[in-house]
């Protein structure tokens, strides 16, 4: 399988979640997997066993000051935690990376600021598109969301996501 040309920004929810679905070797065909110090520390505290996957390794960025007037307010009004500050402050200086995060508000931000912005179940969903799992172990991971990870998610479109993979199936 060919590598990504995408490099990702990382914030710690999707690092964790799919440590917990045992698929962190998704993202071992990005061309770059950048983390924040601030993510580290939360990686470090939550499941410091995602640092230890020998499949790829991170680099650490550090961000000392949020220069970027719309992050800014954007950080204010949405109460961004310093992990997304971080990974939003830094994706604005590689625009050509994508940022990974579940928050929602995280999203929201990068949406506003036209960042490419994908979360744990896009990068499982890609998997299949990549080749690294068929569709029937996509589903299966999917289902097993719930049981395996701390990925909050609404049974109802954790319903939808799988409806529409068995779709796609047809």
């Amino acid at each position: 399988m060919n590598k990504s040309p995408f490099s990702i920004v990382c914030d710690a929810g999707p690092l964790i979640h799919l440590d917990e679905l045992d698929c962190l070797d998704l993202l071992s065909d990005f061309s770059k997997i950048f983390i924040s110090d601030a993510v580290l520390q939360e990686i470090k505290f939550h499941r410091p066993q995602v640092l230890q996957n020998s499949q790829f390794s991170f680099e650490q960025i550090t961000i000392n000051q949020i220069q970027h007037i719309e992050l800014e307010t954007l950080i204010a009004s949405l109460s961004l935690h310093e992990g997304e500050q971080e990974a939003l402050a830094y994706i604005l200086t590689t625009p050509d990376s994508i940022l990974i995060t579940d928050d929602s508000t995280a999203r929201l931000a990068a949406i506003t600021l036209k960042l490419k912005v994908h979360g744990t179940i896009g990068i499982i969903i890609r998997a299949v598109r990549r080749k690294q799992k068929t569709i029937t172990e996509v589903i299966d991971i999917i289902r097993s969301i719930p049981l395996k990870s701390s990925l909050h998610i609404k049974p109802s479109l954790l319903n939808k996501i799988l409806q529409q993979l068995k779709d796609d199936t047809n």
